[in-house]
């Protein structure tokens, strides 16, 4: 069983995206970039650039395996898989008398 966390990034390409797990926080940051260009005649008319970093964080609850958690990026869509870890064991304890 898994948590799964998807998030749309339209214009961001792979190596722009960082994601990172301290503390029981998963943090995914990201850069964007876009040129945007207006030509008219073959005559540079406008050209505006934007730049811009973001982030998100998500607090993990304790019973997610952060060691086993992974990312994919396709076709815009970021998807974080959080595995659970699996809950403690029950075991029986034999008891001596002395």
């Amino acid at each position: 069983m898994s948590y799964v966390v998807k998030a749309e990034f339209p214009g961001i390409l792979k190596e722009d995206f960082d994601a990172s797990v301290d503390d029981g926080v998963l943090l995914i940051e990201a850069k964007k970039r876009e040129d945007k260009n207006l030509v008219k005649n073959n005559q540079m008319i406008r050209r505006e650039r934007s730049y811009g970093k973001f982030g998100r964080s998500f607090h993990l609850g304790p019973n997610v395996d952060d060691h086993s958690i992974f990312a994919e990026y396709q076709d815009e869509i970021l998807q974080v898989t959080l595995p659970k870890s699996k809950p403690p064991q029950s075991r029986k304890v034999e008891v001596t008398v002395s």
